[in-house]
């Protein structure tokens, strides 16, 4: 997945700040002059680590679809037992008559989530309303109960399916966030370990140029790929 402005994925950020870490750590006396300590190095490297281990997009796709299927499956169980309790309730009363014009489930193959829900709910309140008739036609309080687990089922696939998206979401959000803060610790590091080596050594000036893949070999320093993840107003020290 690209970030937004930029070229870095996620897993090659990761990559970038180990190989700038190491450089950093490799000349830890001379950046410590200019403000970089070990507990920066540790809080980039930690960020680091937060983000390749933060579960994948995909991973999280995958649980919502996983959810939905969950949900289509409850869907079709209460459809069969909304059908199944309208054949008897039309036998019992008969399908022209003023009773089984109540239920109300035309098109119930179309129906879904919210319609679904107040079919099920309306076919459960008239349920308890006919039971005695019912019952009488040889239907049992077991299997009213079952029909009201049913309906309880796909309601909660529903919510779990919301669920799913929303976590979806909320870790889209946090994993921009850990991925825009390692952005900006080790830009920032990079920055300062070009003040140090610029003019005086080509090749540790080169280790602290940002690459969104393995970079070519250079004979002199250039500039960086633009900022792909901090704000339009972050500054950056020009190579």
């Amino acid at each position: 997945m690209l970030l937004s402005k930029g070229n870095f994925t996620y897993s090659s950020l990761y990559f970038e700040n180990r190989n700038k870490l190491d450089s950093a750590n490799r000349d830890l006396a001379k950046l410590e002059a200019y403000g970089i300590s070990p507990e920066l190095l540790e809080k980039a490297n930690a960020l680091g680590e937060q983000l390749i281990n933060f579960p994948t997009d995909a991973e999280l796709e995958g649980q919502q679809m996983i959810s939905t299927t969950e949900r289509n499956t409850e869907a079709e169980k209460l459809r069969n037992a909304i059908r199944w309790i309208l054949s008897r309730v039309g036998y019992v009363f008969g399908k022209e008559s003023d009773v089984y014009a109540q239920f109300r489930t035309k098109q119930l193959s179309q129906q879904k989530t919210i319609s679904l829900v107040e079919i099920g709910m309306r076919v459960s309140r008239l349920f308890d309303l006919l039971q005695t008739d019912l019952i009488d036609q040889s239907f049992t309080a077991i299997e009213i109960d079952a029909f009201n687990d049913q309906l309880l089922a796909y309601t909660e696939s529903i919510d779990h399916q919301e669920r799913a998206k929303k976590n979806r979401d909320l870790a889209t959000q946090q994993r921009r966030r850990i991925a825009a803060n390692l952005f900006h610790e080790l830009q920032y590091i990079c920055n300062v370990g070009k003040d140090v080596w610029r003019g005086i050594n080509e090749a540790k000036y080169n280790d602290y140029l940002l690459y969104d893949s393995p970079p070519q070999k250079v004979s002199e320093p250039v500039s960086e790929p633009s900022d792909p993840i901090i704000n339009e107003d972050a500054q950056t020290t020009e190579g």
